[in-house]
């Protein structure tokens, strides 16, 4: 937070405004500058739009779009009075890292020397509390102050009409702000960071949902032991359930300060054709000599949740929830035409397939024959539309049915008639034995 305006000379005032204008007036060569300096912080903005960068030492905030990662706006800003990172509370710095927006306190809300609005950001992370850095309530926010270098407690401050322009282009829990003492003047990112990073994510994933404890353990570095309690409940869930489950890990964006890369992420559990989102994620990774290992792992907690607040792990709350449910057949069979719909109307083929029995037969065609049938049809329209009504399931342990009004679309063709589905359970998923239609 912000303390009381300490005594500087109107010497230092002067030229640090004058400093500062001239980055805010910058011409294309110096924007161009500014965006090499960044090049090797921003390894993949994948999902995420804009990227918020404070550079300590000009006592400036730039903000980055993921189109070329280019340059879009630079405002003058103040930082902790005292230089260096973060180490413990009340040292009057400001941290440095990677780190993420919580939440927004809108003014009325606020004390007027925090301006028009205030974002808090998730300091201390994992990596800080590993260190032994402590403190809270690091915001960016905005000020009734004159605005001067170097003027705060730890927090990034803003003129308010600054902050206000920036405040468009913020999404909470998922625009980082980068806060570095000085943008590296080094080479861009390599650019075969971002696939080798996402195929470590995807390959810890994969052994997360069908791993032994000591094959997920590997992924991390000797010295740091992730939070793992709930390791032995989830091992049993999977065994008790007898069902298919599957993990997904969505990447959002990959970002990148001095050695360690953070990757931020969603998790989806899904479960009998069931599905339930697991929590937002963040893997901290260094790359040692050819060898790349997980230093720190946490979950971005939503606004209402506090990092010291007892809970049960996001996968495991997932799990009970989608296990819970898997007892209503109706609700599981009604998922699985939905998801059968969806990914015949999007043409996914590869999911499309995934809903049909290896005993499948219809028209005279065996399930291999049908889906290559269905993949010809996606190549010869530029679009199709199936819309259903009337949804009527009769439900048995082995087999079931569901019948429904069917409309189909595509250029130059419409049908609208019965299908009836006949629906069989493998390995506790439902699946589609036989397609009957008798068109209108």
């Amino acid at each position: 937070m912000d303390k009381k305006v300490s005594i500087r000379s109107k010497l230092s005032t002067a030229v640090f405004s004058f400093a500062l204008l001239v980055p805010i007036l910058c011409n294309a060569g110096q924007n161009l500058e500014a965006h090499s300096a960044a090049s090797d912080i921003f390894i993949d903005f994948g999902k995420t739009r804009y990227a918020i960068v404070v550079e300590k030492q000009s006592q400036t905030l730039f903000l980055f779009t993921r189109d070329g990662a280019r340059e879009v706006l630079r405002f003058r800003c103040s930082t902790g009075e005292e230089p260096g990172p973060k180490s413990r509370s009340g040292d009057s710095k400001t941290p440095e890292g990677v780190y993420f927006f919580t939440r927004e306190h809108p003014k009325k809300d606020l004390a007027p020397i925090y301006g028009t609005r205030a974002y808090p950001i998730d300091y201390p992370n994992a990596l800080d509390r590993l260190a032994g850095r402590d403190g809270n309530s690091i915001w960016l926010h905005g000020t009734n102050k004159t605005l001067k270098p170097q003027d705060t407690n730890g927090c990034v401050a803003l003129e308010n009409e600054n902050l206000d322009a920036l405040a468009g282009y913020i999404t909470l829990r998922e625009t980082p702000m980068i806060i570095v003492d000085r943008l590296p003047l080094v080479p861009a990112a390599d650019p075969s960071l971002q696939p080798t990073l996402n195929r470590i994510l995807k390959e810890w994933t994969l052994t997360l949902q069908t791993g032994s404890y000591h094959q997920y353990l590997a992924f991390y570095d000797p010295d740091y032991l992730p939070e793992i309690s709930w390791w032995p409940e989830w091992q049993r869930f999977q065994k008790e359930s007898g069902m298919r489950l599957s993990l997904e890990s969505d990447p959002i964006s990959i970002f990148k300060y001095n050695d360690i890369f953070v990757i931020l992420f969603d998790q989806t559990l899904r479960l009998n054709n069931g599905s339930k989102p697991a929590g937002r994620r963040k893997l901290y990774v260094r790359r040692d000599g050819g060898v790349i290992r997980i230093i720190g792992d946490e979950y971005l907690l939503p606004p209402d949740r506090k990092a010291d607040a007892p809970s049960e792990s996001p996968l495991i709350a997932a799990f009970r929830d989608l296990h819970q449910r898997s007892g209503d057949e109706e609700d599981n069979i009604e998922e699985m035409i939905a998801g059968w719909l969806k990914a015949w109307t999007t043409k996914d083929i590869e999911k499309f397939g995934a809903c049909y029995s290896e005993k499948f037969r219809s028209d005279g065609m065996n399930r291999r024959q049908w889906i290559q049938y269905k993949e010809r049809l996606n190549k010869k329209y530029a679009y199709i539309d199936v819309k259903l009504d009337n949804l009527r399931i009769r439900k048995s342990a082995k087999r079931s049915t569901a019948t429904f009004l069917q409309t189909y679309e595509a250029p130059g063709h419409r049908a609208v008639g019965t299908k009836e589905l006949i629906l069989v359970r493998e390995n506790g998923i439902w699946k589609i034995l036989r397609e009957i239609w008798r068109g209108r």
